[in-house]
């Protein structure tokens, strides 16, 4: 892989400018969808998916579907079940009980190679193999796209350039991934999985690591190619207020069930939050946009007249 990455001679300035010249915009993620349209079939159907780990039960019945182009956050509190329900939908575990189908069909039913071209994963912790250079690592993110005993082509080098432009990792191209800080690795993955130019994208706390810019900066370019581009986006977050004012619609798990599926406004709510949480909150419209935003309840406890 590393071999084939160097351009013959040119050392690193012409490597560089190699991923600048195939960095074209977006060029890989055309829409997919066209204006006026009948209602697409689900993307993602979960079916009454139960899933536990030994004699602990994770999931109860969970029903949930993603429609194409949809850009949706997943809530809940630890151990709520919400990355459990990520790598269901990504193949990684294999419900109990019930069914996870991907475009109509079962998602044991597709190969390896031909899941990996329509759904991307970016874990949590994700490891990255130290010694790669950053190109290198997003440059496999093509493999589910290359014949048998293939090589990288020039459409696989312009998708992996603009993958990385697409995360903010360009300039970090030829760096060691060894050498990378938290929140530069977060970004690496991303781009990794953005070059597999997938349908869906589930991304487990994409913002963890992540100072509040590259947090901003990260999300609004998940939203950017969600509306240009069609990607479907599944992200389990953990701050809720981050959720609210960026997915149009919220999921929100507790004791492995459903409770709450629909727009912030109707998820994002004082009720909900203790029931989910037990956590006694205010929620209150921003000035804004008008989208919920939650602040603690001060009592006696928590300092209320100090």
């Amino acid at each position: 892989m590393g071999r084939e990455m160097r351009a013959e001679g040119g050392g690193q300035g012409a490597e560089r400018a190699r991923w600048e010249d195939a960095a074209v915009p977006a060029a890989p993620y055309a829409p997919r969808s066209t204006p006026h349209a009948p209602p697409p079939a689900p993307l993602v159907e979960v079916a009454g998916v139960r899933f536990g780990y030994g004699e602990r039960a994770v999931l109860r019945d969970l029903a949930l579907a993603l429609a194409p182009g949809e850009f949706v956050g997943l809530l809940g509190p630890n151990g709520s079940g919400k990355s459990t329900l990520l790598r269901l939908i990504g193949g990684a575990l294999r419900p109990a009980a019930g069914e996870v189908r991907l475009a109509g069909r079962p998602v044991r039913g597709w190969s390896r190679r031909a899941f990996a071209r329509r759904v991307a994963t970016v874990a949590q912790a994700p490891v990255l193999p130290e010694g790669f250079t950053v190109a290198e690592f997003v440059l496999l993110g093509r493999t589910p796209h290359l014949p048998a005993f293939g090589s990288e082509g020039p459409a696989d080098y312009a998708a992996a350039g603009a993958a990385l432009v697409a995360a903010g990792a360009l300039d970090l191209a030829e760096r060691r991934l060894g050498e990378l800080s938290g929140g530069e690795r977060q970004r690496v993955a991303l781009a990794r999985a953005l070059a597999q130019e997938p349908e869906l994208l589930l991304l487990d706390e994409p913002t963890a690591h992540l100072d509040l810019g590259y947090q901003q900066e990260l999300l609004a370019t998940l939203r950017r190619l969600n509306r240009e581009a069609g990607l479907t986006v599944l992200a389990v977050l953990h701050d809720v207020n981050l959720a609210a004012a960026t997915c149009p619609r919220l999921a929100l798990l507790h004791g492995g069930r459903l409770v709450a599926d629909g727009p912030p406004e109707g998820v994002v709510t004082p009720g909900l939050l203790e029931l989910a949480y037990g956590y006694e909150a205010q929620v209150i419209p921003h000035p804004q946009t008008g989208h919920p935003v939650v602040l603690p309840r001060y009592t006696t406890a928590l300092g209320e007249g100090a």
